[in-house]
């Protein structure tokens, strides 16, 4: 009869408009999960972009000072470079005055020269007279 197939849709309907408002809260749940977990994705990027531009600034600063002691570096080669090198040994031939790159461990001062720690930033450029000599 019409009466009994209007009342079967009657739940129907019902229970329809229920699995549409279950539903639709649960996209809305879920769409703000998906906005808290953007809004963290943002957060942390911008948290990176800080570091990323901090490192960047550091390593341009050592960038600059290796830079500079670079030059120094080069400085102090070319004065050795140009110091007189020569001594005539007991049968006149030639004697390097100082050996460059012998294996030695490093470059030993008389304590009167200035003396350059790694760990402070200025840095002492040594004239040609410091007595510094190789191993």
């Amino acid at each position: 009869s019409p009466g009994t197939a209007a009342m079967s849709e009657q739940p129907a309907a019902g229970e329809e408009a229920l699995d549409t408002s279950l539903h639709g809260s649960g996209v809305a749940g879920l769409l703000q999960s998906v906005q808290q977990l953007l809004v963290q994705i943002l957060q942390t990027s911008r948290q990176q972009q800080a570091l990323l531009e901090s490192l960047a600034s550091d390593t341009v600063s050592h960038l600059h000072l290796l830079s500079h002691s670079l030059v120094q570096v080069g400085e102090t080669l070319h004065q050795l470079l140009l110091r007189p090198q020569t001594h005539l040994g007991p049968l006149g031939h030639y004697i390097p005055h100082m050996p460059l790159f012998e294996g030695g461990s490093g470059v030993m001062c008389s304590p009167s020269a200035p003396h350059t720690s790694p760990d402070h930033k200025e840095e002492s450029q040594m004239s040609p007279a410091t007595g510094c000599t190789l191993p």
